[in-house]
């Protein structure tokens, strides 16, 4: 796809600002001007091998279900869609995430904002379509390196 969006994540140590960007590359995908394989290239890759350890390709799994697979991609790219995530929030949920004590480093955010859909209707015209959106982020930020993500699951904790 020529001129495809590159699709990336910061370099950060705040565990706020990483989730802000791992929900807004879940939640923003563009299959008019990207190829799903650079969404999940990226997102996989962040996963961090070393700090997910025995539980590596269940968190894979889990968050690699934020796509669609290829034939819907293309679909969707046919119809020029594209979505955008506004963040209005940016919180620590309140339940008790970890069943077992985790290091130092882990945090689970809840990231809260509008996604707004836009894309070309059966008669040729852009069709928007915004709407209230969650995702729950799980991060690992220690003191001595940026973020590396954890996993993306399918709930929302608040």
């Amino acid at each position: 796809m020529p001129g495809a969006r590159a699709v990336t994540l910061p370099d950060t140590k705040d565990p706020d600002t990483y989730a802000e960007a791992i929900a807004g590359l879940v939640l923003g995908l563009r299959p008019a001007d990207s190829y799903v394989r650079g969404y999940r290239d990226v997102l996989l890759g962040a996963i961090d091998r070393d700090v997910a350890g025995d539980d590596y390709d269940r968190l894979r799994t889990v968050t690699g279900r934020w796509f669609p697979d290829e034939a819907t991609w293309d679909r969707q790219a046919a119809q020029r869609m594209r979505a955008d995530f506004e963040v209005e929030s940016v919180v620590e949920p309140e339940q008790d995430v970890f069943a077992r004590d985790a290091p130092p480093g882990h945090e689970v955010r809840t990231v809260s904002g509008v996604q707004t859909l836009r894309y070309e209707g059966e008669n040729g015209e852009e069709v928007r379509d915004a709407r209230a959106r969650s995702v729950t982020v799980w991060v690992y930020c220690p003191s001595d390196r940026n973020c590396s993500l954890v996993s993306v699951p399918d709930e929302v904790l608040r």
